[in-house]
């Protein structure tokens, strides 16, 4: 992650498997550990080495911009795939969720 001004993760985890062709995110659920991935997003530079290590400055900073753009992508599908827990705001799949209008969390119903 580069970004200095990003939002922080909707979910607790979250996995960067991005790589020097693609974006790709894997966030999971706070309470059971569901995994929910975005859809791989291509780097838009198709000319692009393989490896990170040969590419030109300007193509690592277009590849920066848009990682975050990706990054942000990703979180907002986390935002409106999951629920935000009433009382303590841990982002929970639908599963673990216990009512849709007013979501509460395994650990916050007992």
């Amino acid at each position: 992650m580069t970004g200095d001004n990003r939002l922080p993760s909707v979910t607790k985890r979250i996995d960067d498997e991005s790589d020097a062709k693609q974006f790709q995110f894997t966030l999971y659920c706070d309470c059971c550990g569901m995994r929910f991935r975005n859809q791989p997003i291509p780097f838009s530079v198709a000319s692009a080495p393989d490896r990170f290590e040969d590419f030109t400055l300007i193509q690592r900073m277009i590849w920066e911009a848009e990682h975050d753009d990706a990054y942000e992508r990703a979180n907002q599908h986390a935002l409106i795939t999951l629920f935000r827990c009433a009382v303590c705001g841990s982002a929970v799949c639908e599963d673990c969720a216990t009512d849709y209008d007013t979501p509460v969390c395994p650990d916050c119903r007992n």
